[in-house]
């Protein structure tokens, strides 16, 4: 794996509040940006089958979150999981609070 490759995942994660690692085809993926467009959360989606190192993105993502799978949903630098575990935070309230401090407002 290229160190490119690591210096995409790790700018691409610290530059945007909420970053969504994902494949085009992928109905998780599709679930879980609809969950944070219905929060208006400003999120950046990487769509890995869209991208000439898309596999190298995935294996290195497996590397740094033991997590093989999309998506790969990251607040900030905290990786919070795929799409069941977006759902977890909405079911359980804690989805609003973890995005308005993301932008430091109210959602």
């Amino acid at each position: 794996m290229s160190s490119l490759t690591k210096l995409f995942v790790e700018k691409a994660i610290a530059s945007n509040p909420v970053t969504v690692f994902s494949k085009s085809y992928c109905p998780y993926c599709s679930a879980a940006k609809k969950t944070l467009t219905d929060y208006t959360a400003p999120f950046k989606s990487y769509e890995l089958d869209q991208l000439d190192s898309g596999s190298e993105i995935q294996a290195y993502l497996m590397e740094k979150t033991g997590q093989g799978t999309v998506p790969s949903i990251f607040f900030k630098n905290e990786f919070i999981g795929g799409n069941s575990d977006l759902t977890k935070l909405r079911n359980n309230g804690k989805l609003s609070t973890m995005l308005a401090k993301l932008q430091g407002t109210s959602i």
